[in-house]
């Protein structure tokens, strides 16, 4: 099977020890014989430099195998999984990290959309449903926001379907985060995040998956933006393009 026959769904299951056991069989037999799937798996900001030291350690500390079993494991192809003792989300790392040249450049920090996406994967049905603000409670909290980031956010379109429920400041390796956070009708929350580049490049609006959720991103006016939530895809670009538009004038 090729690389191509994965989605990123599938490997973000994979790396995650969520695949049902036929898409893992397949996804481990490919990594033998595909080099793009061990590149596509490693592009998805893996922190294997951590998980092979956290794997070596766990190995020096583990009871040695009877002389049977030792030699029946090849020492480049040992499957954490194997060992009960390893939970099955780092098992899947784990694995990944056994493909990897031990002289493999460690893969750079996750960048800020990666960690966005990780945190707004904490966020439930109802995790925004106690926050009704009143409108000049949320005037004041786009200010505060505005006035952090650099950008007047006081004239943010209002997507249908989706309302405002909290604004406030992150940060990210020391540059302030703008997180915006709405819910959908049906409970779904939804996050439109705003960060000042280095470089300013302009992009366009790119779909994507982040974390199992629904993402769309674009860079425009020197910022970068990121609208992420629910597992619907579809609804991600509608609710999007508004944003995507206000930020071409944005100051």
């Amino acid at each position: 099977m090729s690389d191509a026959s994965f989605s990123d769904e599938d490997l973000t299951a994979f790396l995650d020890g969520e695949a049902d056991p036929e898409l893992n069989a397949s996804i481990t037999a490919a990594l033998d014989t595909d080099a793009n799937l061990t590149a596509r798996l490693a592009s998805l900001d893996l922190p294997i430099a951590a998980i092979r030291s956290s794997y070596d350690a766990l190995l020096s500390e583990a009871p040695d195998l009877p002389e049977e079993e030792s030699n029946a494991i090849s020492d480049r192809r040992i499957w954490p999984w194997a060992f009960g003792t390893f939970a099955t989300g780092l098992a899947a790392g784990f694995a990944m990290a056994a493909f990897l040249p031990s002289d493999a450049p460690a893969p750079s920090e996750p960048g800020w959309k990666a960690v966005v996406a990780s945190y707004q994967s904490l966020y439930g049905q109802s995790t925004l449903d106690g926050m009704n603000p009143a409108e000049d409670e949320s005037r004041a909290q786009l200010a505060q926001v505005s006035a952090a980031i650099g950008l007047d956010l006081s004239d943010l379109p209002a997507p249908a379907g989706l309302r405002l429920k909290h604004a406030r400041l992150l940060n990210f390796k020391g540059r302030p985060l703008a997180q915006l956070a709405y819910q959908r009708e049906d409970g779904t929350p939804v996050a439109l995040c705003i960060i000042k580049l280095a470089n300013g490049e302009a992009k366009p609006m790119n779909l994507e998956t982040l974390a199992g959720l629904g993402a769309a991103n674009w860079n425009a006016g020197g910022f970068g933006y990121l609208l992420i939530g629910g597992d619907d895809q579809q609804k991600i670009e509608p609710e999007a393009v508004p944003f995507a538009r206000w930020s071409q004038s944005a100051t």
